[in-house]
């Protein structure tokens, strides 16, 4: 249950909600967006199912309950070899043996059903909500825009830099301490699995984000408040792992050396340039829903940035000495972060605090986009209900980013963001780019089709493109064919001067502009809020 919820975590923080117009802006850039826009917080509302879900669980009935279905499970394991070849008799034995245990199914399933009808249907709506609106989400992202998650769904390896160190390392840990003889009761506590460790990451990358200035104020104790929220349990908290630590006689310099170790390995080095002193990482910026942009030009992925290992390490220092070891209150309206060792919260009282995140949440997104309004960047209605006519709904241009949101460090102004031409790609006219193979080169690679002339490659006008892209997604979406290699470049054609690439992948397109180092690596945020 907390590994649900550690992922669901890290998918609120990273999407929130989509389906606000500020929420629609920050992921105009991505394919599917109106089709995953679904609202990630409520799984916020869903406090009491979670509590009453894992209560039950680890009540010590039901504990016990588990433990004899394990334990004949165990036995028929043993005689089953022996009934597929031996008497009569070993397999009537192995009959028996199963009838006792889904006798004992039955009545473990019973107890479930036994419980009052409130906590039920607490129940019922948290997994229903949790699979709708986070795996839903994650689903129809793969979908539409990345299945093999090597792009823009690597947005879902939010806060996995470090949680997929941690759990690493603490399952070797955990293997060297059964094998010691360390007493069970410490091994078991220290489990965490995957999206636990996600859990515990997020507020990890809350805290380097928030020591990198990009995340303060109500964003701040939102980001955070998501993990501390769901707590109460300490499934969040890092005592149990440090506990195993002291009884391995592994000290903090020891787990520090060890997890940077892993994270030295992660799986998104190489999406943008960094030193052996820095890992590409993701982190949310302003509030949940908006990512930090990198300021690398080359970037893969522009919402990969470089972060210092120096930062990871901070991070995973305070981990070790318990600071994030908080669950939240409600004091006076107020959201407020105490330790869980000394302020346990009661179980039933987490609505509220729900209540005041996502309040915060919605008033942060209704804030970015009255000012978006103001500057005249038109965001897009918060729900198709509120949209009005399909048609003008469709021909509707992409939400753009202004000139000084896109505005580099050093002032330079990139020529081209590929963020901008994104929008209007249908999954077709990806698949048509794909078949082009347009490559960085004036020369036909081994094998393949030259590239179209030059003719073919003439920047467009930037106010005729959204109304050629919204007629031929309107086409592919009537049965029209796709465009051929040729076409397809005609009408990706790109807006302003200078040279640029459609690279072989069909992922990327961007124009030449200057290079800039990136701004985390050395400590400081980037100014401008991210498009995904």
């Amino acid at each position: 249950v907390h590994s649900t919820v550690g992922e669901c975590t890290k998918t609120m923080n990273m999407l929130a909600d989509p389906s606000s117009a500020a929420g629609r802006a920050d992921y105009a850039n991505i394919l599917g967006a109106k089709e995953f826009a679904s609202d990630t917080t409520r799984i916020l509302s869903c406090i009491d199912g979670f509590e009453a879900l894992v209560h039950f669980i680890e009540d010590a009935p039901t504990r016990e309950a588990k433990a004899a279905v394990l334990r004949l499970g165990e036995a028929i394991a043993e005689v089953r070899a022996a009934a597929q070849c031996g008497t009569e008799t070993a397999r009537a034995a192995y009959a028996s043996l199963c009838e006792g245990r889904r006798q004992l199914l039955q009545r473990f399933r019973a107890r479930f059903y036994e419980l009052p009808t409130a906590a039920r249907v607490a129940i019922d709506a948290f997994l229903t909500v949790s699979n709708k609106e986070i795996v839903g989400a994650k689903a129809m992202f793969l979908a539409y825009e990345d299945p093999f998650e090597k792009y823009r769904a690597l947005l879902f390896e939010y806060a996995h830099t470090l949680g997929h160190a941690v759990e690493a390392w603490l399952a070797g840990a955990i293997d060297t301490a059964r094998a010691s003889g360390v007493a069970a009761d410490i091994v078991e506590a220290a489990v965490r699995n995957h999206g636990q460790c996600v859990g515990m990451a997020v507020v990890w990358a809350g805290a380097i984000a928030a020591e990198l200035g990009a995340l303060e104020g109500d964003g701040y104790v939102c980001h955070q408040g998501m993990v501390y929220l769901f707590n109460s349990f300490g499934g969040f908290s890092f005592g149990p792992v440090r506990a195993l630590c002291d009884a391995l006689g592994v000290s903090k310099p020891d787990f520090l050396r060890e997890v940077l170790a892993g994270v030295r390995l992660d799986n998104k080095r190489g999406y943008c340039e960094c030193g052996d002193d820095a890992s590409v990482d993701q982190l949310v910026t302003h509030r949940p829903g908006r990512m930090l942009g990198s300021e690398d030009p080359n970037a893969e992925v522009r919402y990969m940035v470089v972060v210092s290992e120096e930062l990871q390490r901070r991070a995973l220092e305070r981990a070790f000495e318990l600071e994030f070891d908080l669950v939240a209150h409600l004091d006076g309206g107020e959201i407020a972060f105490k330790p869980l060792a000394s302020h346990p919260r009661p179980l039933g009282v987490g609505a509220p605090i729900a209540a005041q995140v996502r309040k915060l949440i919605r008033a942060s997104c209704d804030a970015d986009a009255a000012a978006a309004a103001a500057e005249g960047i038109v965001c897009g209605p918060a729900s198709d209900e509120a949209a009005g006519d399909e048609a003008a709904r469709e021909a509707a241009p992409a939400p753009r980013r202004s000139a000084s949101e896109t505005m580099s460090l050093e002032g330079t102004p990139p020529s081209w963001s590929e963020d901008d031409e994104s929008a209007s790609l249908s999954p077709f006219s990806r698949a048509a780019t794909f078949e082009a193979e347009l490559c960085e080169t004036s020369e036909a690679r081994p094998g393949h089709a030259p590239p179209p002339p030059a003719a073919a490659l003439k920047p467009a006008s930037p106010a005729s493109k959204p109304a050629a892209a919204a007629k031929r997604d309107h086409d592919l979406a009537n049965g029209g064919a796709a465009p051929s290699g040729e076409e397809a470049a005609k009408q990706l054609a790109l807006p302003g001067e200078g040279s640029f690439e459609i690279r072989h992948s069909g992922r990327s397109m961007r124009a030449a502009r200057p290079r800039v180092g990136s701004a985390v690596a050395s400590g400081e945020a980037s100014a401008h809020p991210p498009a995904a």
